[in-house]
Parts: C-alpha cells; sequence; structure tokens
C-alpha cells in the first residue's frame, strides 16, 4: 500500500491501455499520482521535473519504444525501477529487457500481475538504495580509518599471529628510516635488539591466549645501525594483531640520565663530610622528611633513627 506521494511516470500511447493500468494499480491496492507520456522529448522532460518512483513503460509505440526508455531511465538514475507493460513479447525481447536493466515485465492480457511487479520492484529498489546507503557509510568510515591510520603521529601495526608484519603506518618510515616495503612482510622478531628477543617472544605468547598487552618496551634497529625503545599496546583479534606504539627513545635517555646524576648525587652525599637533610613544614611544626646516608658514618645513627619527629630536638647541643 502506497499512499498518493508514489510518482509512476506512464510511456504509452493508447489511453485505454493506460487507464486499464491506473484502475489494476488501484484495485491492488496502490495509490499513487501518475504522469503519462508518448514521446522522447516528454519522457526526458517527466525524468527531470517529475521525478517518478517508478516507470511503467509499453514496448512497442509509434514514436518511441520501451528500450530506449528503459536505457534512458537507467542513464538518469540506475536506481529508479522499470516495468515493461506490453501487448506482447516473445522470449528474446523479454531476455534482452531483463540484461539491460528492466525489473519486470507484464503482458496486458495478465495485468493483474501489475500491482505485484510494481510493489517487489519498489521493494527490491528500497533494497538497492539501502544497501548502496550502508555501502557509502562503510566506504565513508573506511576511509576515515584509513586516514587515521595512515596520518598518525603514533606507530600503529597491524601482524600476524606468528609475528609477520602485514600493515604500518608511515610513522615507522620516519621513526626507523626503512621504506614500508622494506618492513612489510618481515618478522619483526628480525629488528628487534638481541637482549629483548627473549621478552618479545614472550609477550607474542601471551597474545597468541588473547592477552592484551599494555606498556611493553623493546629496542628495534633502525636503518642506520642504531636502537630505538618502543613501547607497545597491543591486542589480538581473530589471527591477527592490532599494535599501536610510539617511541620512547627520548624518555628512556632523559631517565638514564636522570639516574645516573642521582647515582652521582647520592655517592657525593655518601662520601662527603656534610650531613644532608630536609625538612617540612606543616601547622607550624618541622618533620624530618630525608637524610643523607651519611649521617650513619658521621654520628652513628641510623636513618630511620634521624627520621624520627624529636630526633633532631633531642640531639641538638644544648
Amino acid at each position: 500500500m502506497f499512499d498518493n506521494s508514489l510518482k509512476i511516470l506512464f510511456a504509452e500511447d493508447i489511453q485505454t491501455d493506460f487507464e486499464l493500468a491506473e484502475r489494476t494499480l488501484k484495485k491492488g491496492g496502490i495509490s499513487f499520482t501518475p504522469q503519462v507520456v508518448e514521446t522522447k522529448e516528454a519522457f526526458l522532460t517527466a525524468l527531470k521535473e517529475f521525478k517518478p518512483d517508478i516507470v511503467i513503460s509499453d514496448y512497442s509505440m509509434p514514436n518511441f519504444d520501451g528500450m530506449k526508455a528503459l536505457k534512458l531511465t537507467k542513464k538518469f538514475d540506475p536506481t529508479i525501477p522499470f516495468i515493461v507493460l506490453t501487448g506482447s513479447m516473445n522470449e528474446e525481447t523479454a531476455v534482452q529487457c531483463m540484461k539491460e536493466g528492466a525489473n519486470d515485465y507484464v503482458i496486458k492480457e495478465l495485468i493483474s500481475r501489475l500491482p505485484y511487479a510494481v510493489n517487489e520492484a519498489l521493494h527490491n529498489r528500497n533494497i538497492l538504495i539501502e544497501k548502496k546507503r550502508v555501502e557509502k557509510e562503510l566506504k565513508e568510515k573506511t576511509e576515515e580509518l584509513d586516514n587515521y591510520f595512515t596520518n598518525a603521529l603514533d606507530l600503529f601495526c597491524i601482524a600476524s599471529i606468528d609475528g609477520i608484519l602485514l600493515r604500518l603506518n608511515k610513522s615507522w618510515e620516519t621513526t626507523l628510516g626503512y621504506t614500508l616495503d622494506e618492513l612489510i612482510g618481515q618478522p619483526y622478531l628480525n629488528f628487534i635488539h638481541h637482549e629483548d628477543i627473549s621478552p618479545t617472544v614472550e609477550a607474542m605468547t601471551k597474545l597468541s591466549r588473547n592477552e592484551n598487552i599494555k606498556k611493553f618496551e623493546n629496542r628495534y634497529k633502525c636503518k642506520n645501525g642504531t636502537y630505538k625503545w618502543i613501547e607497545w599496546r597491543a591486542v589480538t583479534r581473530g589471527e591477527k594483531v592490532y599494535g599501536a606504539a610510539r617511541d620512547i627513545s627520548d624518555r628512556k635517555k632523559y631517565e638514564t640520565e636522570i639516574f645516573e646524576l642521582s647515582e652521582r648525587l647520592r655517592h657525593y652525599l655518601a662520601t662527603s663530610q656534610t650531613i644532608t637533610y630536609a625538612l617540612q613544614i606543616k601547622n607550624d611544626k618541622t618533620f624530618p622528611v630525608w637524610v643523607s646516608e651519611n649521617i650513619t658514618r658521621i654520628l652513628g645513627y641510623e636513618i630511620s633513627e634521624a627520621l624520627e619527629n624529636n630526633w633532631w630536638i633531642n640531639n641538638i647541643y644544648p
């Protein structure tokens, strides 16, 4: 059942045949607004201005024919359903019409089939439109994800469960110096620092058990022979591993420098003849929070003793 918003374009040169089709459709429960044309020029105008939801065309007319109308319709909008309504049609012609994109053909002697043919054609058109909409959305989402994957500053990776690099983004080229062609298809263990192979294999084993990996660190060899520290997050989906990583080499460098500086400072304070300490003032009271370890060597007290709240007051020379 359709309301009058349904628009049907008829290509028909015999008024009584159009009226018969109109009555048959309404008897079949289809309400619609019709427009009838019988020339190519009028047909093209109707396609543009009337904007039909479906076309029903006679196959043979003096100035126009169904095959031309079919081709014009499919060129204008391939989704518009097209039904051939004719007095007679041999099998070869019917097959040709279907190959050109006709949805159905109805012999006028069997015109009672027309409502079914219209309903079926419109139903299939709705399915086609919905399919195209879903495909368009899927394409847009895929392009959106591809753009995100390709242009991300982080290192994105898709690998097989057995460790073959399948897809990488451009950031890998920037970070390691290899081209993507030099990386893709290779086992990623080929690029791992020898000291990190064992923990990397252990991480791969966890991924094969569908365990997620977070904040895993290993070193990757660059094309120039140096190594970069990479921090990973990875999950398994089916037979593939999806990973996101980032270059933490600068952070590792700073951590090493801070550690070395801390060790030098600790050594200095341990061997110094000056006891160093830190106090915290809270609510007008002073609390010790840190003291250098040379206090044991110089004064004989353990660090834990020197951090007791009253130790300094009790041990200051009166």
